[in-house]
Parts: structure tokens; sequence; C-alpha cells
């Protein structure tokens, strides 16, 4: 039987601070190309981990280049913000000088504390009314442990890509340890300093196309009716969450931030913000639309009277709190996502609050288990069939592509090789000899 138990990726974990040397580049990537939450965290992680592996092997470091040593933004970087439209790193170093960083939005956005925040901000006060907006200049002055990174050669970097290899990492941890390699090169070069030269000789390895686990029609439609019907309060939540997961290719944070206006059942179809805040709408059908109807009438509404119930049952908070609340700087990276206040996140838990990834998760596999599909079920499977079950219906790779999401043709073209019932059809159809 499967576990009840979320993949160690998904479960709760207290929040990492980045390495103040990962600072620039990370706010570099929130502010100037508006990467998620997620995609900065798996940065952090794996350039972290090239750092230690790094400082473990400082004896083949090289002297560090004349001039100072850390990485320091230039002063022009103090202008209006820019807007979050990705660009691409190999600009030249005016590509940063209308980005302004706020430290404590780059460690929220990174799973860090906020408060932490004062250790790089510029001074000693830690309110928003003393506090100035530090800059991506102030962080690069800061003093910080022994920058390797920006120092490695290329030998350095290929001996610990290979060191991951010898650990047994799979193929695609290293290749994605790489891009995160290359990226941060590039950033540098972004900052003036040459490392075309270490780019060419980092060989990309070819990362192994696992096919995509897919259930067929059948067991899908038992999926979405296993919720029971004498839950009164949870059915419709359910039902709607596991319909529209389907219905629309959803990923599980798509969903978990949809507001309740980005639903226009009018028109039947969906707003969604997918990775680097792209913006795609997406049809649904009417058991989808009428899963969503049923859920605002007859289920959100209990949800929303669950959460008011707790919060009268708080104590009030002191005047200091309060106040300390109403003054706190807005999160200037992950505002977007919370811009609308958690009121009006469309799906809710069981008290009231948005509802999240691992909540999400959970969710799957327990309907997974009662209708006894013992195999990995994860609300991403629900959006590889919505993909395999339109291509095997006779849809366009092209429309998939765009419904899905998907910067680039090739990652939707792994759903072709999965409906082999439809390859042999085509194949008999137009060739010759079929």
């Amino acid at each position: 039987m499967p576990s009840s138990r979320p993949p160690a990726s998904s479960r709760s974990r207290s929040p990492a601070k980045p390495l103040p040397e990962l600072l620039p580049f990370l706010g570099y990537l929130a502010s100037e190309r508006g990467l998620a939450r997620n995609t900065l965290d798996a940065y952090r992680r794996d350039l972290t981990d090239l750092i230690k592996w790094l400082k473990k092997n400082s004896s083949a470091t090289p002297p560090p280049p004349p001039g100072p040593s850390r990485l320091t933004l230039p002063q022009s970087a103090l202008s209006s913000p820019q807007s979050m439209r990705p660009s691409s790193p190999s600009r030249d170093s005016n590509v940063l000088q209308n980005i302004r960083i706020r430290p404590d939005a780059v460690y929220a956005e990174t799973g860090a504390k906020t408060d932490d925040a004062a250790l790089v901000a510029t001074g000693s006060a830690t309110s928003s009314e003393s506090a100035p907006e530090a800059t991506t200049a102030d962080i690069g002055s800061r003093p910080t442990a022994d920058q390797t990174l920006d120092r490695a050669t290329a030998d350095q970097l290929r001996q610990y890509l290979q060191s991951q290899s010898r650990a047994k990492q799979s193929t695609k941890t290293v290749a994605r340890r790489l891009a995160a390699i290359r990226v941060y090169l590039k950033f540098l070069e972004v900052m003036g300093q040459d490392k075309q030269d270490i780019l060419q000789q980092l060989e990309r390895p070819k990362p192994e196309r696992d096919l995509p686990k897919i259930l067929n029609q059948e067991q899908v439609a038992r999926l979405i009716g296993a919720p029971d019907p004498a839950d009164t309060k949870f059915y419709h939540r359910d039902v709607a969450i596991l319909e529209l997961l389907y219905a629309a290719g959803l990923r599980a944070s798509e969903l978990c931030t949809m507001n309740i206006r980005d639903a226009n059942l009018q028109v039947g179809a969906v707003r969604l913000f997918g990775k680097g805040s792209k913006e795609r709408i997406v049809p649904i059908g009417k058991a989808c639309i009428r899963a969503i109807e049923n859920y605002l009438r007859d289920g959100r509404p209990r949800l929303v009277e669950t959460r008011a119930r707790s919060q009268k049952r708080k104590p009030p908070r002191d005047a200091d709190a309060a106040e300390s609340k109403t003054h706190r700087p807005p999160n200037t990276i992950v505002g977007k996502a919370n811009a609308h206040g958690d009121d009006e996140r469309l799906f809710l838990s069981r008290s009231g609050k948005p509802f999240d990834r691992i909540s999400l998760w959970l969710l799957i596999k327990r309907y997974a288990t009662k209708i006894e599909l013992f195999r990995e079920v994860s609300p991403h499977v629900l959006r590889h069939c919505f993909a395999s079950h339109l291509l095997g219906g006779g849809a366009d790779l092209r429309v998939v592509q765009e419904l899905l999401g998907h910067s680039d043709i090739a990652t939707t073209q792994i759903y072709t090789h999965v409906d082999t019932a439809r390859l042999r059809k085509v194949h008999k159809q137009f060739h010759p000899r079929g």
C-alpha cells in the first residue's frame, strides 16, 4: 500500500537562509526574470551544495584576482523597479540598472525568515520606517565568507559534476545542477566577468526522459467519483479539485494559488499563472463548471464559516503587535500571489485557510488508495492524463503545448510516446505498407 506521507521534497522543513554570496544572484532571478519561489529554492540548493564542495576542496582554489574579491553590483542599480518580464542573462550590465531588491523579499521568496533580512540590510534598524531599502549593491558590499564560487575554474566545476555522478546522483540531478551553474556564470557575465571560456568547456549531459505516468479514462472517472457525498463539508470541494486538475491540466501550485475571480464560469475558462508568472487561459468543460458552482454555493461558505469561528476564539492581539503587522513592508516578490489576500483563494482547507500543495498531495493519495489504485498517483499525474488523453483524442500538439503552458514544444512531445494505440493507428493510416 502506498505511503500516506508526502514525499521528502514536499514535507515541511525548516526554512533555509540563502548564503550571503548568493543573494545578488537570487535577487536578479527574482526581480529581473520573475522566477517562482520553488525555482529560486532549487537554484539556492544546487549552488549551496556546490559552494560547500568547493570550500571542502579549497586546496585547489586559485588565488583571488586583483581588486575586490566580492561580487559588487554597480551603484547604477538604484533606479525605479523594472517589470518582471523575463530576459536573457547574456545582456550587458545595463540589464540590472533598474532593479531594486529587498533582502526581506529575497529571504521570503527562498523560504527563509524575513526577520533575518537585518543581516544584510544597510544599518542596524529593523523597522520598516527607519530601515532604508537595501539594494544589490548594499548586499554585495557586505562581508561574506570566502567566495570560491565566482573564482571556480572549469576543471573544478567538472570535478564537482563528476563527484555527483560518482555519488550515484541521477542524470537529471546532475543536468539540473549544471544548468544552475551555467545560469550563475551568465549572471557573472552580466556583472562584467568573462566566463565564456568556462561555459564552452562545460558539457551538458543528456538526461534520460522517463515516460510520464498516466491513468486510463476509466481510472480517472473512478478517482473523480471517489469523494463520499455523505461528507457534506468537503465533498463539493474535493470533487471540484479533482475535476479541475483533470479538466485544465493544472500544476499543484497553480490550483493552490487560484483566486475566485480566476474562474470565469459563464465563459467556461480559468486564468492560470504558471512558471515565471506566465499567464494563460484554459477552457473547462461542463462537468468541471458544475463542480465549481456546487462548491462555491454549498462547500466554500462552510469553510469560510469555520475560519471565522476559529478567529473569534483567538485572543485579541495587543496594540503593538497589530501596529507592527500594519506597517510591515510588503513583499515585493511574493506580493503578486498574495496581493488579493487569503479570502479570495478559490480552494480552502478544513480550517478555512488557503489550500496548500501538501494537503493537495494527501487528498489525491487518499482517494487513490480508496479506489485501490495502488500506484504512484499525485496531482501531476492528472496533468499528464489531461495532456495524454487530449493527444489520444486527436488534439494538435501545439494546442496541447499552449494549454499546458510549456515554453518548449519538446517538453510536450514526450506525451506522444505514451499512447501506443494512437501511434499504431497513425502508422496504419499513413504508412504506405501500414
